[in-house]
């Protein structure tokens, strides 16, 4: 998970010529973002940093070498993974999450996804064969079954081997795994673990306490063993019912038989 960050500001942000130093990537990286506006000679505060940081070797990229590393390392981005059809620990973002705060809007469903030990689908990165031409988000097949096993929504800029970012559903999120690229004409995608995405409630920003975790186990626990108990129960009682629904139309048989011998006897006397 990134850590906290803190910045330094030269003007106001977003003013000609300002520039704003954050100690922190919002990766799983160490290191600086800077972000800086041009004044209005189209100079940019960046321009000293970049011969420096070309003369010590260091390189700079722009927002497509951006993108690659963003991928990489397995961070969402809005419009891409993150959306309406994704919760935000399903995105790996458990970190972005306080499971000891107060109320917020969307805590209960947050809560119950946790709960129910995850969602249903989880970020991965995927190694392609070769670079889909398709627009994406493009589906992501079971090979075997043919059943929607996620889906590729990002795809790296980079010229090295093609990888992307998906959405993978929870029966197929192993690392390892090699999954259809649906509508890219024979290219599969392998599931493969990417460093910035946080999975458990441990990794949160406020895990909940150990306690309230047993507490809450055990609870389930007991209520789940009073359903079974219920249920053997209540399977037992219509097992008895049945049995003596059953004894009552044997013995409707027996003396029915018994009535239907008795008056042939009559009959042949």
């Amino acid at each position: 998970a990134p850590p906290r960050s803190s910045a330094a500001v030269s003007g106001a942000p977003g003013d000609a010529g300002s520039c704003v130093v954050v100690h922190g990537t919002d990766m799983a990286l160490p290191g600086f973002t800077v972000l800086a506006w041009r004044d209005a000679e189209g100079g940019s505060p960046l321009d000293g940093l970049r011969g420096a940081a070309e003369g010590a070797g260091v390189p700079l990229g722009g927002w497509r070498e951006l993108d690659a590393l963003r991928i990489a390392q397995g961070r969402p981005l809005s419009g891409r993974e993150i959306t309406d059809q994704a919760n935000p620990l399903e995105v790996g973002l458990f970190h972005s999450v306080s499971f000891t705060k107060g109320c917020y809007l969307g805590q209960e469903s947050i809560s119950k996804v946790n709960n129910a030990k995850g969602g249903r689908q989880f970020i991965y990165g995927l190694r392609l064969s070769a670079p889909p031409a398709a627009p994406l988000p493009l589906s992501l097949r079971d090979p075997a079954t043919g059943g929607l096993a996620g889906r590729l929504t990002s795809l790296s800029p980079s010229t090295e081997a093609p990888a992307g970012l998906g959405l993978v559903r929870k029966a197929s999120a192993e690392v390892g795994r090699i999954l259809d690229v649906e509508g890219g004409e024979g290219i599969t995608a392998e599931v493969v673990d990417v460093p910035f995405p946080t999975r458990t409630d441990a990794q949160s920003a406020g895990p909940p306490p150990a306690s309230e975790n047993k507490a809450e186990s055990a609870v389930d626990a007991a209520q789940a063993a009073d359903r079974k108990a219920a249920k053997e129960a209540e399977a037992a009682r219509k097992a008895a019912k049945m049995a003596a629904v059953q004894a009552k139309i044997d013995a409707l048989k027996a003396g029915k038989a018994a009535g239907n011998g008795g008056a042939g006897g009559s009959s042949s006397a």
